[in-house]
């Protein structure tokens, strides 16, 4: 049963906040951990990325603010610079015209700007581990009057290593404040962090690992290493979607792929350890404000995207372990929308996606990769609704007095003139008209044209160095 947000003991301020963003319904995990956070109760949840943890924490972090005082009354850390800016984005969202002032602190951004803000008085601050810690050291985020401390994605912290930076940060603060930690899993030694700082936590669990892959549809499609280009600009032209994540091995390949798509047209941008924050920020800026359609990145790039439009994530390679593939495609199907994850197979990793397949309990379904013909049809299909829209519009009727005038002239004919307009139309958008083949071209059909062997047919236990490692690294988990 839905529960309403009208139901918490949020301030008036809030709920209109958040009634003008349109949320109405609490998703499980805000339903579960707001009524004890707004009671004062430390609290651990559980719970993926994207099942709308942040306003489970947000919304009563914003009630504690005392706007009349300049101190630092809440501090959320976060494990990456992306997130730490989403998280602070999705606060001031929420806070609306309340008069709270927050700001985010991070590496790799200069001090000068976060020295003032600090110095100014900020009741909110989000950051990194490293550079709170940095500023604590400096003497210039004073921690005395804190209410609230929020870990978000602790497990990811203990994986990046920042388990103690965390610990010295906890340390830092008073007796007494709130402390809420969420994770999407509760390794041993978050447990032990918990164990040591939090009384008496209430303990929120509303999904469990497999929750976080069955809303999004995961498929596979058997390619070949050479062909791996060629097959994501097939996936890319016959099914359009939101924004599309691809994780790439390397930071060269992953310029090379988005070079390799801008010149067939398609919107697409590379992040990866090479570039500066601010080129960062403006590359992930430009995927929010949809004016690039795909990313092409690496896991350690990728860390903390939260970008609710993400509708696929498409995995040029597999990754070496279960838990990178599932941190992978959680880029998508954020906040209980439904996402799609394609993984390219080559021969040799046969018996890794086996292995996933169980480890996850989930269907990975294979599906061909798209044929000439069939994305010749999608185009067709794109360039009909746009005809179809464009006829619809107000200035269609402008259109239809001078396409008479122009038949009046008696030169062309209405087909005529239709014919020429689609065809020049076509060719500005790039769109193929021919019916195109219905197989994949002969050098690599031969792989991509069907499913794999069962496993342990003949042959199954050759293949690339590629595959054997894969399987290596997800067998460490079992």
């Amino acid at each position: 049963m839905a529960v309403l947000f009208e139901s918490f003991e949020l301030s008036p301020h809030l709920l209109d906040s958040i009634a003008t963003m349109g949320f109405v319904d609490a998703t499980p995990i805000q339903g579960a951990a707001i009524p004890h956070i707004l009671r004062g109760r430390d609290v651990i949840g559980g719970a993926r990325t994207g099942s709308g943890k942040t306003a489970a924490y947000g919304l009563p972090l914003l009630q504690t603010i005392d706007p009349t005082s300049t101190a630092v009354q809440a501090l959320v850390l976060a494990p990456t610079r992306e997130l730490v800016i989403q998280v602070e984005l999705a606060l001031r969202s929420y806070a609306g015209a309340l008069p709270i002032r927050m700001f985010p602190i991070y590496g790799g951004a200069p001090y000068d700007p976060q020295l003032r803000a600090l110095s100014r008085g900020v009741q909110v601050v989000v950051g990194t581990p490293g550079r709170v810690i940095d500023h604590i050291e400096r003497g210039t985020l004073d921690l005395g009057e804190l209410k609230m401390l929020v870990l978000d994605e602790a497990d990811e912290m203990l994986r990046m290593g920042f388990i103690e930076d965390v610990e010295r940060v906890l340390a830092a603060s008073p007796d007494g404040r709130q402390i809420v930690l969420f994770s999407a899993t509760m390794p041993l030694a978050i447990r032990r962090v918990a164990g040591r700082y939090l009384d008496n936590p209430a303990e929120v669990q509303v999904e469990n690992e497999r929750l976080t892959v069955e809303h999004i549809e995961q498929r596979w499609m058997l390619v070949p290493d050479p062909h791996k280009i060629d097959a994501l600009r097939r996936v890319l032209e016959t099914e359009p979607s939101g924004a599309t994540l691809v994780f790439a091995r390397t930071r060269k390949s992953c310029a090379d792929i988005a070079d390799a798509l801008a010149k067939r047209g398609i919107a697409a941008d590379a992040l990866h350890g090479d570039l500066n924050q601010a080129a960062r920020e403006r590359i992930i800026g430009r995927l929010r404000d949809k004016s690039v359609d795909v990313l092409i990145a690496t896991d350690v790039a990728a860390r903390g995207i939260d970008i609710e439009h993400i509708e696929r994530v498409v995995n040029l390679d597999l990754p070496i372990d279960t838990e990178t593939y599932v941190h992978r495609i959680g880029r998508t199907g954020r906040a209980g929308r439904k996402g799609v994850a394609i993984s390219f197979i080559t021969p040799g990793e046969r018996r890794s996606l086996s292995f996933l397949e169980r480890k996850l309990d989930a269907p990975i379904t294979h599906v061909p990769v798209p044929s000439d013909a069939q994305i010749a049809s999608a185009h067709r299909s794109r360039l009909k609704a746009s005809l179809i829209a464009a006829g619809a519009t107000d200035a269609a009727e402008v259109t239809r007095r001078w396409l008479a005038e122009l038949v009046a002239e008696g030169e062309q004919s209405v087909e005529d003139l239709a014919i020429a307009a689609i065809t020049e139309l076509a060719a500005s958008r790039r769109i193929n008209l021919r019916s195109g083949a219905d197989e994949l071209p002969p050098s690599w059909a031969r792989h991509a044209a069907g499913p794999a062997r069962p496993f342990g047919a003949r042959g199954e236990r050759r293949g690339g160095g590629e595959g054997r490692a894969g399987e290596r690294g997800l067998a460490r988990e079992g």
